[in-house]
């Protein structure tokens, strides 16, 4: 990954949030390396109410690649890619891939490791669809997750989507990893958002639809709720945990229907819903921070001030520890933390700790190859300044 660091100026690409990076169909040309942030790979698709679905395949981490069969066969894409956090990518075309592994025959055999790792894995999906079609049919049990509520959750039947706008809106299926029962989600087209300007803390307001509002996924069976890339990766223990808080999740949001079109409310319940299951599990602390901060986001939509500084606050302490305790942080994901801890501690009110941090962004490595970064420091560093000034001027009054 050093090596590949080094290529983002001649070959970089930042995707924001909710980007299509291709579509099924389209003609392959390049393939892509994931410096920052994940991916998802879907599948186009109609369901069994004959609306468009899309099927996900994959989740895909920084250091992962996707895109190669296009690049290197000139087939088109077999799937959709889409962003799903903000993503910074590396990509190549076929003759610049060859100079890459010229240069580095070790990226390729790793090219070549991965590749056989699916293709064994799709030979084993293959085989245990055999065994599965050879095998008796048996009719489906109900999840036991506790009696349902008003035919909310807990029947087999709820799996479907409640009616809607097939231009705005596409739908993915996805099964619960605590329930084991497919269920599906709506998402935004991207061609259908519409983005206002984007604040110091990456904060964005839209006109109408709010893909913030659909970010985390909640299975109607046992309300577990979590971001997509890593709502399938819940141990056994933890799976317990959350399947225990299920009767009390159900009590408290039943008239709630997450499955349809979402308001703010709706997005506020969601997130809730993440924050508890994400209690119950074992994750990073930039993973918790970054929930926080949407809940604060949230609640900067709901003009609730008080709550959102109390989310800032949590987002701040888990962002301090991720600098502190990640070590495979990405040189670009390390420093857009540290200007984040700045951030929150100058919305917060903490202008001597702000400009602290705004000065450490500084001297990080890659601060001058983040302009965006480079920027915000900049000014940022300037209001928490005057802000100082002003506080001191009162004081001395």
């Amino acid at each position: 990954m050093r090596l590949l660091q080094g290529l983002t100026q001649r070959h970089g690409r930042a995707y924001p949030r909710g980007s299509v990076i291709f579509s099924e169909g389209e003609p392959g040309g390049e393939f892509f390396v994931i410096l920052s942030g994940a991916v998802e790979i879907a599948k186009e698709g109609t369901g069994p109410d004959g609306r468009t679905e899309h099927r996900v395949l994959a989740t895909l981490r920084p250091g992962a690649f996707f895109g190669e069969m296009g690049t290197f066969t000139g087939e088109p894409r077999s799937a959709t890619t889409i962003a799903i956090e903000d993503t910074a990518v590396l990509y190549f075309d076929e003759r610049t891939a060859a100079q890459l592994l010229r240069a580095n025959p070790q990226f390729g055999l790793d090219i070549i490791r991965v590749l056989c790792q699916r293709i064994r894995s799709l030979n084993e999906r293959l085989l245990d669809a055999e065994s599965r079609a050879r095998a008796p049919v048996a009719a489906p049990a109900p999840v036991a997750v506790g009696p349902a509520a008003d035919g909310v959750a807990g029947q087999t039947e709820e799996t479907g989507l409640l009616p809607y706008d097939d231009k705005i809106f596409w739908a993915k299926i996805v099964e619960c990893p605590v329930s084991h029962h497919p269920f599906s989600a709506l998402n935004v087209r991207s061609q259908h958002l519409r983005a206002g300007p984007e604040e110091s803390d990456f904060y964005r307001r839209y006109t109408g639809i709010n893909p913030l509002h659909y970010v985390v996924l909640v299975c109607p069976f046992c309300y577990y709720a979590s971001y997509p890339d890593d709502f399938a990766s819940v141990a056994a223990e933890e799976a317990q945990q959350i399947l225990a808080d299920s009767q009390a999740n159900r009590e408290r949001d039943r008239r709630y229907d997450f499955r349809g079109e979402r308001d703010l409310e709706h997005a506020a319940r969601s997130f809730a819903l993440a924050l508890r299951a994400y209690q119950r599990r074992s994750v990073r602390g930039s993973r918790l921070a970054q929930l926080y901060h949407h809940l604060a986001w949230i609640e900067r939509d709901r003009d609730n001030r008080q709550r959102e500084q109390e989310y800032l606050r949590k987002a701040l302490e888990s962002y301090r520890q991720a600098v502190d305790n990640e070590r495979d942080l990405s040189p670009a994901n390390e420093l857009r933390i540290v200007f984040l801890v700045g951030e929150l501690h100058l919305r917060l009110g903490l202008e001597s700790e702000a400009m602290r941090w705004f000065g450490r962004a500084t001297q990080h490595e890659h601060y001058k190859k983040q302009p965006q970064i480079m920027r915000l420091v900049e000014h940022r560093r300037e209001v928490a300044r005057d802000l100082a000034q002003k506080k001191a001027a009162a004081r001395a009054e």
